[in-house]
């Protein structure tokens, strides 16, 4: 027979074990799962986007997303989590829910709210944080000392120089702007390539067009283009406050009925979605286009080359409170830059388009 101490050993133990095991399961979270934090965003539909159109969390987030509509009524559906509520004019939808799913998940309109209801819509992005932080692309202008001519042709100066590839994400993933850059300490050039399957530049289809983005405000999203993205009146090229200047060029401008056009373009502060400051060449709003700009369709490599040049600095409106519309370079600082790119033989325009991350602009 067991002895009275030995009992108490095993019961003692026992106890032990239980409040162990209830510790390790009361702090428990599944691999790559954090405890989350309670999160709010406020929305605001509109025909035909959504205000912010980026939500980023980390995973096991609770969530609370407010939304309202300032003009007619919209839905948001999130089909990976199972969301599709409608959103009525002068009443507020509130959604709950936890974000226990990683990835990008695409936001929606499922109520019809016009010609641009199909192209309305967001991403919800959310991150595990277990999960390393992808490295930022980095693009370096080297100092040139050889006279740069923009006329689409790689010579042998662009042969010698490094080059950096950004990946498209969210929607038409995976495409590939492979981008170099020189400069000569007065002006800034960008040497562009990215594999097209057709040309699409004599105004019988939509165009073939790609855009760079520079961010001044320090917050501004990488969305350039969609619908009413800006071709409408409200534009949504950035979130919130962000400020960003886009170099936007086109193989061919329906506007003009001109090919290989590049407008040089500003959007951002909203403060109310339609009180902005936005500037396009196509509307004659804003300051001086002050860039240069060839493309050339590889028939035989199918890919379009693209030549960009502007001054490092200009002498361009100043818009109150946010500064100048054009970004301002200077050798020896680093920038924010991010790529739009639209595939015109798919039919592409506006916000049907592929975007890149924001990567750094090094200026040597």
């Amino acid at each position: 027979m067991a002895s009275k101490k030995a009992i108490n050993s095993v019961v003692l133990g026992a106890i032990v074990a239980v409040i162990v095991i209830g510790y390790v399961m009361m702090n428990y979270s599944p691999s790559g799962t954090t405890s989350g934090e309670e999160k709010s965003f406020d929305i605001i539909a509109f025909q035909w986007g959504f205000e912010p159109q980026f939500i980023e969390v980390n995973k096991g987030d609770h969530l609370t997303l407010n939304i309202a509509t300032d003009d007619v009524p919209h839905g948001i559906a999130i089909d990976e989590y199972q969301i599709n509520e409608p959103i009525m004019v002068e009443e507020n939808t509130k959604l709950e829910f936890v974000a226990d799913k990683s990835g990008t998940f695409e936001f929606y309109c499922s109520i019809p709210c016009g010609v641009g209801h199909d192209q309305q819509g967001g991403f919800l992005i959310v991150k595990d944080p277990s999960e390393p932080e992808q490295d930022t692309i980095i693009l370096t202008s080297t100092k040139s000392g050889e006279k740069i001519i923009v006329d689409g042709i790689i010579d042998e100066t662009w042969n010698n120089t490094p080059e950096a590839i950004f990946s498209t994400v969210y929607v038409h993933e995976n495409r590939q702007i492979i981008a170099k850059s020189l400069n000569d300490g007065e002006r800034i050039y960008f040497l562009l390539r990215w594999l097209d399957d057709d040309k699409n530049s004599d105004g019988k289809t939509e165009t073939d067009r790609i855009a760079l983005g520079f961010d001044i405000s320090g917050n501004s999203d990488i969305a350039m283009g969609a619908a009413g993205v800006p071709h409408v009146t409200v534009p949504q090229r950035t979130i919130g406050q962000g400020v960003v200047d886009i170099w936007h060029w086109k193989a061919f401008d329906s506007h003009t009925e001109t090919p290989n056009v590049i407008d040089d373009e500003f959007a951002g502060p909203f403060e109310q979605l339609k009180d902005h400051y936005y500037r396009d060449d196509d509307n004659n709003q804003g300051g001086e286009n002050d860039l240069s700009a060839a493309g050339i369709y590889d028939s035989d490599r199918g890919q379009w080359i693209v030549e960009i040049s502007r001054l490092l600095a200009t002498d361009d409106t100043e818009v109150p409170e946010f500064g100048m519309m054009d970004k301002q370079f200077s050798v020896g600082s680093e920038y924010k830059i991010g790529f739009a790119l639209w595939d015109g033989g798919k039919g592409e325009t506006a916000g049907n388009h592929a975007v890149t991350e924001w990567g750094k602009l090094k200026v040597d």
